[in-house]
């Protein structure tokens, strides 16, 4: 028989964790051997028995995607690695590809891509949608684009999470509460990303995040 392929998968959103994991229970070839809410879970995980693949969100409480994805990279290289994320933007697949993750999708992608992805991870290290790839090879070649990454890399993860929060209208409190921070560590996060872009008010940091592609034109 075949070997499985031994995957973990990390949400915080418990209701789409546990209907993801359901699915892969009809799998013949997929096994689900360990999920939590965050990165720290799947890391303790590993510890005792170490998946094939990861299946993880990005923006997760204590330990974020691109977090678990550096962990993984120094001490479990072998393991891949892929983002379903609700906040898939071309930064993010950039960025994801530049940390070594080895394939970045939407959260609403169809599970039979989910499973393509799943596989073909397994077998080639990557899985890349033609008209994904195209995508950000041309961007990534573009010089303008080069740029752009280069001044989006000033900010670290949470500061473009928070960035992208305060460009949908949140006032602090609302962001504490959606990234499980106080509302002294945002504010902090905030004036470190005034400091860093050089800009002093939301609405240019709004003009900022879209020219840059870290957040878009509602």
């Amino acid at each position: 028989m075949p070997k499985k392929i031994a995957i973990m998968v990390a949400d915080d959103h418990t209701l789409f964790r546990q209907c993801l994991v359901e699915s892969f229970a009809d799998c013949n070839d997929i096994k689900v051997i360990g999920q939590g809410s965050n990165g720290r879970d799947i890391i303790k995980q590993i510890r005792i028995n170490k998946p094939d693949v990861i299946v993880t969100d990005i923006q997760m409480p204590e330990v974020n995607g691109f977090e678990l994805a550096e962990s993984l990279k120094t001490d479990y290289p072998d393991i891949k690695v892929i983002f379903l994320s609700m906040y898939y933007s071309p930064y993010y697949a950039a960025q994801a590809i530049k940390d070594g993750v080895n394939a970045c999708l939407p959260k609403e992608c169809s599970f039979d891509v989910l499973l393509e992805a799943i596989k073909s991870v397994y077998s080639n290290g990557y899985f890349f949608k033609p008209d994904f790839a195209r995508c950000v090879v041309s961007d990534l070649m573009a010089e303008k684009t080069l740029i752009q990454l280069k001044l989006q890399t000033q900010l670290n993860h949470r500061e473009i999470e928070v960035l992208r929060l305060l460009c949908n209208g949140k006032q602090n409190r609302e962001i504490a509460d959606l990234l499980n921070l106080s509302t002294a560590t945002v504010d902090s996060y905030r004036q470190s990303i005034y400091k860093k872009t050089d800009i002093s008010s939301v609405a240019l940091l709004v003009k900022y995040a879209i020219k840059n592609g870290i957040t878009a034109l509602s």
